[in-house]
């Protein structure tokens, strides 16, 4: 349950195990990939990791940038087919609309431009809940009722370009 709760709300999820040192015995991982670490170094880790920020001033990274030579070199997009084609002017409704915002159950996806390539259907932290690639259907059903109420946001590319709508989960 704890599990299902960070993967909801994007938490950090931490087990304990009889490597712990801590408490009596516990259930073994169902996981099939764990590395182990005592607890207190494992809460040390996940603070350092959720609440330290490195230094731009580091020496070290300004010598590191000085060695690295300038990427201005244009490197072509594989998905853009017509680079002259001026896509600037779009906005993410004249290529994607999703309805009903708030969903609770099926959500919509109309794609209006035949050529976008993918669709995704992501959470706050970009983390791909959905994906479609090469859709063939103008109109696309993502099932959401199982996510959590928060914000989500529909991303389809589209000639060289992400347009992004945002979507309400709301139970």
């Amino acid at each position: 349950m704890t599990r299902a709760i960070a993967l909801a709300t994007n938490g950090a999820y931490l087990f304990l195990t009889d490597d712990s040192g801590v408490g009596n015995v516990h259930i073994k991982p169902t996981t099939d990939k764990y590395e182990v670490e005592k607890l207190n170094d494992a809460i040390v880790r996940v603070v350092k990791q959720y609440t330290q920020m490195p230094d731009c001033n580091n020496p070290q990274w300004a010598k590191q940038n000085k060695d690295t030579e300038p990427s201005d070199k244009f490197v072509p997009n594989p998905y853009d087919e017509n680079p002259e084609e001026n896509t600037t002017k779009l906005t993410a409704a004249d290529t994607i609309k999703a309805y009903p915002n708030p969903c609770s159950n099926i959500l919509k996806v109309d794609i209006r431009k035949s050529e976008v390539k993918d669709v995704y259907f992501v959470d706050m932290t970009g983390k791909t809940l959905f994906s479609i690639n090469a859709p063939r259907k103008e109109i696309i059903n993502f099932d959401v009722h199982n996510l959590s109420t928060g914000i989500y946001f529909v991303k389809a590319y589209y000639k060289g370009k992400w347009f992004s709508e945002k979507i309400i989960v709301k139970k």
